[in-house]
């Protein structure tokens, strides 16, 4: 005897996998395909980096500040920073640091070069005009390079779509589940 799947089955099957594809694709979306350039600055592998007149515009809003290095990994932390983003009157937009950390099946052993993105945060643009960027570096590992790039019009994560995708996988798994009933041939 085969057995067969009902549509209603193969309907919730394919619910369930286009939800799964929607988890993995809207996070990347949000963090790293969202918006586009407003600015871009290189920065020392080491120490602190200023640059002024950097316009931004409440347009823009919300602005997401992305770090990327080029990294000859020795170990899994990469660098610690800093950005700090202020408006022509000195007044703090946007204040954040931490660690860079490569988090791979490799525990970040000693490698060949690879570059590395890191999402440090999102923040408003409260009025037009020339803004300063300080960033500090300090490195962990040997950098060739590292960025500051400030993507406008970033999406946001919205939580009534993780709600739906998270829902939708439910729904498609409940339905997709085989019923207890054979089908015979």
């Amino acid at each position: 005897m085969a057995i067969q799947k009902s549509p209603r089955e193969k309907l919730g099957g394919w619910l369930a996998l286009l939800a799964f594809a929607a988890m993995v694709l809207y996070p990347l979306y949000v963090v790293k395909w969202s918006g586009s350039t407003v600015a871009q600055a290189e920065l020392r592998t080491s120490g602190t980096t200023r640059r002024d007149s950097v316009p931004l515009d409440p347009a823009m809003t919300p602005v997401r500040a992305v770090l990327d290095f080029e990294v000859r990994p020795q170990g899994s932390r990469v660098a610690s920073y800093s950005v700090t983003v202020s408006d022509a009157g000195g007044n703090v937009v946007f204040d954040e640091s931490g660690t860079a950390s490569l988090s791979d099946e490799t525990g970040g052993s000693a490698g060949p070069a690879r570059g590395l993105s890191v999402n440090v945060g999102s923040f408003p643009v409260p009025a037009a005009g020339p803004h300063s960027i300080i960033a500090e570096i300090t490195p962990r590992a040997p950098l060739s390079s590292a960025a500051l790039v400030l993507r406008g019009n970033s999406a946001q994560w919205d939580f009534r779509i993780i709600a739906a995708i998270a829902g939708t996988f439910v729904f498609g798994f409940i339905l997709g589940r085989p019923g207890r009933t054979e089908r015979g041939s």
